[in-house]
Formats: C-alpha cells, sequence, structure tokens
C-alpha cells in the first residue's frame, strides 16, 4: 500500500462510515501519512441511518487529517462533487488549472443533462397536447375506438419519455420505483387518465375549469360512454372521470365533415408533467451505489401559466405531433418545445 501511494500525487482516503473506527483503520492511516503525500479523507454513506460520521470525524482529527469531504455514493449531489474536485485542488497546486478545467467541462456536462431533461419533457408535452383522433358523429352517443387509440398513444409516449430521462441519469427502468407511482417492470402502472392519478398530483376530477368550455359534453371513463348535447361542438378533451372531457370551440380548429376530432385535456397535460418532474427530482438525488429502488415523496403539480398556454397552441397544430400521421418536424414547432422547456422547473445545482 506504502508503494503505491508513493506513486501517488494525493491520496483519496475513502470511509464506510457505517463502519465503527477500528484500530486497523488508524493503522492504516499512519501507514499511508508517512508516505508524505497529502490526504484526503472521503467519508461515504452519510446519509445512512447507521452513521457514524462524528466518530469519525473525531478520529480523523486525532491523527491530523482535517482535509475530509462528506459524501454518499447512494445520493447524487453534484455540489458534494465540485467540493470534492476543489479539495483536491487545494491540495496540489501544480494541477489547479488542469483540475478547474475538469469542473468547467463537469459543470457544462450536467448543464447539458438539465436542458436534455427538459426538452425531453417539453418534446412529450407538445406531442401529446397536439394529438388528435376523430371521432365519428354518427359514434357519439356510444363508445368509440379512437378515445382508447388516443389514450393509448399518450400511455405509449410517457413511457418513451420516462425511459428517455432514464438513461440520460445511466439507470435502467427497473431502478425507479416508488411506494405509489411505481415505474414496475419499466412502466408506469397508474393509468395516465384515472381519477386516482389526477388525486395523487395535486388536483381534484371535480370542478375542473377550462377555457371555452361548452355545455352538455361529458366523457364517462367508467363506462366508456360519450353524450353530446345541443350545439355545434368542434373539439373534446380526453380527461378524467365524469365531465372532466369536456368540449372546446377554438376557432382554428381543421373541420373534417362527418368528424369531430378529440384531444387531450388541459389538466392531463399537467398530471404527465407532474410525473415526468417527479421522475427527474428523484433521478436527480439517486446515486449509482445505492442497491435500493427510488422512492420519491408525492410530487405536485407545477401549474405555469405560459405553459398552458403554448400548449393550447401546439393544440391548434396537430401536425405538431409525432402521434399524427400529417407529423411534420418543422421550426416552429421546435421554437414552441423550447418556449415550454423553459416553463419546466429546475432541480440541479450549479
Amino acid at each position: 500500500m506504502l508503494e503505491l501511494a508513493l506513486g501517488c500525487d494525493v491520496l483519496l482516503y475513502v470511509i464506510d462510515v457505517r463502519e465503527p473506527v477500528l484500530e486497523k483503520y488508524k493503522d492504516e492511516l499512519a501507514v499511508l501519512a508517512s508516505s508524505a503525500r497529502p490526504i484526503i479523507a472521503v467519508l461515504n454513506f452519510v446519509a445512512a441511518d447507521d452513521s457514524r460520521e462524528s466518530e469519525w470525524r473525531d478520529a480523523l482529527a486525532r491523527v491530523t487529517l482535517h482535509t475530509v469531504v462528506a459524501f454518499d455514493a447512494r445520493v447524487r449531489s453534484f455540489e458534494t462533487e465540485l467540493q470534492l474536485y476543489k479539495k483536491i485542488a487545494s491540495q496540489l497546486n501544480d494541477f489547479e488549472p488542469a483540475i478547474e478545467a475538469w469542473i468547467r467541462y463537469r459543470r457544462g456536462e450536467e448543464r447539458q443533462c438539465r436542458e436534455a431533461a427538459r426538452s425531453t419533457i417539453a418534446t412529450l408535452l407538445v406531442d401529446a397536447a397536439a394529438a388528435q383522433r376523430s371521432l365519428k358523429k354518427t359514434d357519439r352517443n356510444g363508445p368509440d375506438p379512437s378515445l382508447e387509440a388516443l389514450r393509448e398513444a399518450i400511455r405509449e409516449r410517457e413511457q418513451v419519455c420516462s425511459e428517455t430521462l432514464l438513461a440520460l441519469y445511466a439507470f435502467a427502468d427497473e431502478d425507479y420505483e416508488d411506494d405509489d407511482w411505481p415505474l414496475a417492470s419499466g412502466y408506469w402502472p397508474a393509468d395516465v387518465f384515472s381519477a386516482d392519478a389526477l388525486k395523487h398530483y395535486g388536483r381534484q376530477a371535480a370542478g375542473y375549469a377550462g377555457a371555452g368550455v361548452g355545455a352538455g359534453a361529458a366523457f364517462d371513463v367508467a363506462t366508456g360512454g360519450l353524450s353530446l348535447g345541443t350545439g355545434a361542438l368542434l373539439g373534446l378533451l380526453v380527461g378524467t372521470g365524469t365531465g372532466a372531457a369536456r368540449a372546446l370551440i377554438p376557432p382554428l380548429w381543421k373541420r373534417t365533415y362527418g368528424q369531430q376530432p378529440v384531444c387531450v385535456s388541459d389538466e392531463t397535460l399537467e398530471r404527465l408533467t407532474a410525473r415526468q418532474l417527479h421522475l427527474i427530482n428523484a433521478l436527480n438525488h439517486r446515486g449509482h451505489a445505492t442497491t435500493e429502488t427510488l422512492e420519491g415523496e408525492q410530487a405536485a403539480l407545477f401549474e405555469n401559466t405560459e405553459r398552458v398556454e403554448l400548449l393550447r397552441k401546439a393544440r391548434q397544430h396537430p401536425e405538431w405531433s409525432s402521434l399524427n400521421p400529417e407529423f411534420r418536424d418543422n421550426a416552429k414547432r421546435n421554437e414552441v418545445i423550447e418556449q415550454v422547456s423553459r416553463t419546466l422547473p429546475d432541480f440541479y445545482i450549479d
């Protein structure tokens, strides 16, 4: 061990603070100290319930080792990572420019990850908002396969988004599990269209007031039934629970004789947002050393008026959704995705 230490510029002594302070560890430190190399003690697993961090700090102080970084490989903390680099730089003056360059690189990587995650969610939201299926007017009083087709397309698109976020953080889909909303075998078992999902993410199904709501339209998720009252209603919002899918009358709907476009409601888009932000927040504090599945706290909706308006704008452009046959990826769509991305909260530390 001493021979190896002599070939190093700085020594990182990683300590599992769940372990008791034994004499053999003190002996190791004494041997390493004889190498006359700077030593940085890295206290690992400090967030564990059985952590003995204070005991280890006392033991290190008794051997005059005061350069210490508290760390936990099970908890992702970019700030702690930067602290470690700065501690190393303080011990290696000759390498300080190189270490500072590495810190700048890591900041850039973290920023890119942050932007990619938000862009991934924003693309999901625009795809979902602009997605449409056509409901035949002759089938207004009975179930129509176009409704379930739209819901299934949204479920699959949300799954793609979740898998992309997991990949950004280099996790497998089985690594994320929440007590209430697990990605069991990589999937959300709770339907984003269910009333329970709506309640979990902070809003009751009853009483949702959307702009342009027309009277006389209701979609019953439980029965799959659809009924329309009088009036020329031009669009249905597939939502949650009886009365949650209502008719909107936006002036820019593309009319098709004998058919009626069906799209996703504002509340469902908010729920998609909350679920993906919940996942990002959990991953952002997830270290690769943990062997336990992720358990996140209940997420609240991150309502944003600007985002709601942007997604309503997207709803008027079915060509912006990759879920529609007329999809076209154009500059205007990408501009709206970027604008939606900027409305999403940032969980990261710069």
